[in-house]
C-alpha cells in the first residue's frame, strides 16, 4: 500500500480519534449496555458478509468499535470465512480492550486470523475486502471518505460501510436547540447532520472506480426516562465527541431540554437511523504493455 494512501487513512480518523480517546475510560467502567446499536448493527453486516459467494484472504475493519463488531462476526461465523482480519484502531485505550478480546476468542486457530492494528503504515499490499464501522458521519466529504476506503482495496473487492444517518437524535437536537436559544444569546448545532440515504446514495453512484453501489436503512428506537440518561448513552457509544467543537453543555440547558422533549407514556423517545452502504471496487485495467505502448 502507498505510503500517501496510509497517511491518507490515518488523517481521516484524527479528529474522531482525539475525541473518542477521552471517554473511553468512562466507557469501560459503565460497561455495554449502551451498545445496543452496536451489536444490532454488527450482526446485520455479519449476515450480510456470509452472503458472500466464496470466503476473502484479507479483510480490514476501520473504528471497530472495540468489541461489537468482532463480537458479531464470531458469533455469526463470518470470521470463520476469512483468512485474516486486521482490526485498525488507532486508540491506544481501545486497542486494549480489543486484544482482550482477541485473546478470549475460540479455538486458537480462528484467534490467529485476527490482528489489531494502530495503522495501516506498514501494509505493503492492498486488501481484498473492507468494512467501515460508524466512521463515515465524522468526515465532512462523505465522497472523500468513500474514495479512501475504497483505496484501500484491489480491483473488483467488497466492501461494507455503516454510518448514521439522517433523522438521528432529530427530537434531542431540537430540545437543545429550544433550550438554548431560550437561555443563552447564541446557540450551537448540539447534533450533527448526518448524511440522508439519498446524499449516500449519489455520493456512491458519482464514484467511477465503484460499481454495483447499494444503500439501505434500518432505524432503532429507544426509550428513556430523561434526557440524562439519552445523553449518557450518546457519551458510552462515543458519539460525544461530535458536541466538541461547541460550548460545553450547561446543567441548566439539559435540564430546560428535558422538559421540553416530548414524551409518551412519561418516557422519551431517541431513534437511531443507520445507513448500509455496499459496493465493489471497479476491475482495474492492467498496464499496458511496452508492445501496446509502441503500438499505440
Amino acid at each position: 500500500m502507498e505510503g500517501s494512501e496510509a497517511a491518507g487513512i490515518e488523517a481521516s480518523v484524527a479528529r474522531r480519534l482525539a475525541l473518542r480517546e477521552r471517554i473511553v475510560a468512562r466507557r469501560a467502567r459503565r460497561g455495554r449496555e449502551a451498545e445496543f446499536l452496536f451489536r444490532h448493527a454488527g450482526d446485520l453486516l455479519a449476515d450480510k458478509w456470509l452472503d458472500l459467494k466464496k470466503p476473502v484472504e484479507r479483510v480490514v475493519a476501520l473504528a471497530p468499535r472495540d468489541e461489537a463488531l468482532l463480537q458479531a462476526f464470531v458469533d455469526r461465523g463470518a470470521l470463520q470465512r476469512m483468512g485474516r482480519l486486521t482490526l485498525c484502531e488507532p486508540s491506544r485505550s481501545l486497542s486494549v480492550l480489543l486484544r482482550r478480546k482477541v485473546s478470549r476468542i475460540q479455538p486458537r486457530t480462528l484467534r490467529a486470523r485476527v490482528l489489531v492494528a494502530p495503522s495501516l503504515a506498514g501494509e505493503a499490499a492492498l486488501f481484498d475486502a473492507a468494512l467501515s464501522f460508524f466512521a463515515l458521519h465524522w468526515q465532512r466529504d462523505l465522497s472523500r471518505s468513500l474514495t479512501e476506503l475504497a483505496a484501500l482495496l484491489r480491483s473488483d473487492a467488497p466492501f461494507y460501510a455503516v454510518t448514521f444517518g439522517e433523522g438521528t437524535l432529530r427530537v434531542l437536537a431540537s430540545s437543545l436547540l429550544q433550550a438554548e436559544s431560550r437561555l443563552r444569546d447564541g446557540v450551537c448545532m448540539r447534533v450533527p447532520i448526518f448524511p440522508s440515504l439519498e446524499r449516500a446514495g449519489n455520493a456512491m453512484r458519482d464514484l467511477p472506480f465503484l460499481c454495483q453501489p447499494f444503500v439501505e436503512s434500518f432505524c432503532v428506537e429507544a426509550s428513556y426516562e430523561s434526557l440524562w440518561d439519552l445523553l449518557r448513552d450518546v457519551q458510552t457509544m462515543g458519539e460525544s465527541g461530535a458536541f466538541a467543537e461547541t460550548t460545553p453543555l450547561s446543567k441548566e440547558v439539559v435540564a430546560l431540554a428535558d422538559e421540553l422533549y416530548p414524551r409518551s407514556d412519561g418516557r422519551l423517545r431517541a431513534e437511531f437511523h443507520v445507513l448500509v452502504l455496499h459496493a465493489w471496487t471497479t476491475k482495474r485495467r492492467a498496464s499496458p504493455s511496452r508492445e501496446e505502448r509502441a503500438l499505440s
